[in-house]
């Protein structure tokens, strides 16, 4: 099994963000709502690495996908129901989903999509965090660290820690840890994930925690020069530090932000010299060395425009707009290694099953094939599989059902 791990492993390198059904305010649910040829590639071989957990070790049959540029419907058999408001991470081997919120309430289950196997495993929820949605979470390398969110009634400042490869979960300590809270954000360091502003109905918050699993404490964050406070923020992590900008309250929106050092404590002002206007709920990718914003919600309406910050220099470079979505809101949002690509969402009349890809190094768009899309969706998520984007859940169309399915998307 190990032998098996490894060598896909070593394959896959070498390839290489609701309706009020769910009982959210009415304000909630208003600001969710406001808020190309054919490339034909090698095909890829994956050889299954995860287990059912009701039958630890045994090996399901590889699955055959051709690498061809597009949409293909994966994920058929034991999917989870359509929803949204969850988490999803990728683990370099699955992808995990966990939480959110369908007609029938909020949630404190999930399962595993093995790609490789293309098949859903149950996840356990034997010490699992409480139900919830709008939380966040983080992938350690060996983890998912789930944190705070909503569960229809109160927002919350618990968490938890789930291990894929033992199907099993362990409590966060709230000692410490920030107040209840959600639209906040949570980045992670390498060794720590720092939690940082959201919200608890009208009250907006600019202050945070840095939660180290290893010894399971939270420890405090200065609050000296770091940005007002906000939700619906970007933030990324640079490598060396948090990069938090733009967001907004219920009044006003935000167009600056700063750099925040966990080594020393402290924060650190970014330049607001062509940076896009203030906006709330935009996508947001970090390259290596630049973030890339893009979309989002201004006082003036829905946006198609963004630009990329340099925290190197502290100076911002506008994107193109020619060939870029049109402008909208809960997009699903991607970083392949080289291009961020954007699907979905919402544009204030219509729910979306288009978007585009962005190559930040030549500033230009190119249009994402149509063929076999999913439905229109806003509010799925989506991650970078190594060689293709996995899509999961959203909200589609007539009135605000709850869409199932998981569909790769090969750029």
């Amino acid at each position: 099994m190990l032998k098996s791990v490894s060598l896909l492993a070593a394959l896959v390198a070498l390839l290489a963000a609701c309706s009020g059904d769910v009982g959210q305010s009415d304000d909630t649910a208003q600001n969710d709502q406001e808020l190309a040829a054919n490339l034909v590639k090698p095909s890829l071989t994956l050889r299954p690495v995860s287990r059912d957990f009701a039958n630890l070790g045994v090996l399901k049959p590889a699955v055959h996908y051709p690498l061809t540029q597009g949409w293909q419907s994966v994920g058929q058999t034991d999917a989870p129901g359509g929803r949204i408001y969850h988490s999803a991470v990728w683990t370099n081997l699955v992808m995990v989903v966990w939480g959110g919120a369908d007609g029938q309430g909020y949630h404190n289950d999930g399962k595993v999509f093995d790609v490789a196997a293309d098949l859903w495993s149950p996840m356990s929820t034997v010490n699992a965090p409480s139900a919830r949605g709008y939380h966040t979470a983080v992938w350690t390398g060996s983890k998912m660290l789930v944190w705070g969110g909503y569960d229809g009634v109160s927002q919350l400042n618990t968490g938890g820690a789930y291990q894929p490869n033992t199907n099993a979960w362990s409590p966060m300590s709230s000692v410490g840890a920030p107040s209840a809270r959600m639209y906040h954000s949570a980045v992670w360091t390498g060794s720590r994930m720092i939690v940082w502003g959201g919200q608890i109905a009208g009250t907006f918050y600019n202050d945070g925690a840095v939660y180290n699993p290893s010894s399971n404490t939270w420890s405090p964050m200065s609050s000296v020069g770091a940005p007002s406070a906000r939700a619906f923020h970007s933030a990324v992590w640079s490598g060396s530090r948090m990069i938090v900008w733009s967001g907004g309250t219920n009044s006003v929106g935000y167009n600056d932000g700063a750099q925040y050092d966990p080594a020393s404590n402290t924060w650190s002002p970014m330049s607001t010299v062509n940076a896009p206007s203030a906006r709330r709920a935009q996508s947001t990718v970090w390259t290596g060395s630049k973030m890339v914003v893009w979309g989002g919600q201004t006082e003036n309406g829905y946006v198609n425009d963004g630009a990329q910050y340099d925290p190197a220099s502290n100076t911002w470079s506008p994107m193109s707009t020619v060939g870029a979505p049109s402008a909208r809101v809960s997009q699903s949002t991607s970083w392949t290694g080289s291009k961020m690509l954007v699907w979905g969402g919402f544009d204030g009349s219509n729910t979306l099953d288009n978007g585009a890809v962005y190559d930040p190094a030549s500033n230009t768009w190119s249009p994402m094939v149509q063929t076999g899309a999913p439905s229109v969706r806003k509010l799925s998520s989506a991650v970078w599989a190594n060689a293709f984007v996995v899509l999961f859940g959203g909200l589609g169309e007539p009135q605000n059902e709850y869409t199932p399915g998981t569909f790769l998307y090969v750029p």
